[in-house]
């Protein structure tokens, strides 16, 4: 995709005007592969609307400038809550989103702190305990079992559906005991491999 640094500015101001109180937004943030340097032909502009009031809607998907956009709306609480969740988890959307984020508006301080504690929540290690892989282990088999159930049925969509899950959990608990979390996927396996 051909967008460049000025049309991500002008999409922004058009973002913030729509908002009905603007005075509302603590900042407005690019996240995705734009942010990170890696968008190509199919990528979407992302941003995240860092507010301090709640909307009735967390997401929408516009076409702003002949590009297409997609906006998250939180508030700094829930953004804040979504952190304390992801620490120590496998699963880092919210701080992997922040920490390669671009500020494209900040009211005051509390995007970058919003920013700082995204990295050091992706940084932080992983929380792994013996009780939680035995449950995983049971897990695993008991989804390979109602695979096969439904493979030796002839139900291939409950067969594919039911397929996946032991191979997602195979893969979360592997990462989880490599100290590796979930980034893009297609950065997971070589990093996996790589330990």
């Amino acid at each position: 995709m051909n967008c460049t640094d000025l049309k991500i500015v002008t999409i922004s101001g058009i973002v913030m005007d729509r908002l009905k109180e603007p005075s509302s937004v603590v900042g407005l943030l690019l996240i995705g592969s734009f942010a990170r340097g890696d968008a190509d032909d199919y990528s979407d502009i992302d941003l995240m609307a860092v507010l301090e009031h709640p909307l009735n809607f967390h997401r929408e998907q516009d076409l702003i400038e002949g590009e297409k956009v997609e906006i998250l709306y939180d508030t700094v609480i829930e953004i804040e809550q979504y952190l304390a969740e992801e620490e120590g988890c496998f699963s880092r959307n919210v701080s992997n989103m922040l920490a390669d984020s671009r500020v494209l508006h900040a009211k005051d301080g509390r995007i970058r702190e919003l920013i700082a504690r995204g990295r050091a929540v992706r940084g932080s290690e992983m929380l792994v305990n013996q009780s939680e892989m035995r449950m995983h282990q049971y897990s695993i088999q008991d989804f390979l079992t109602d695979a096969w159930r439904e493979l030796n049925a002839g139900n291939v969509v409950e067969f594919h559906r039911n397929a996946e899950l032991p191979i997602d959990t195979f893969i979360a608990v592997s990462a989880k005991n490599c100290g590796v979390f979930l980034e893009q996927p297609r950065w997971f396996i070589p990093e996996l491999r790589a330990r």
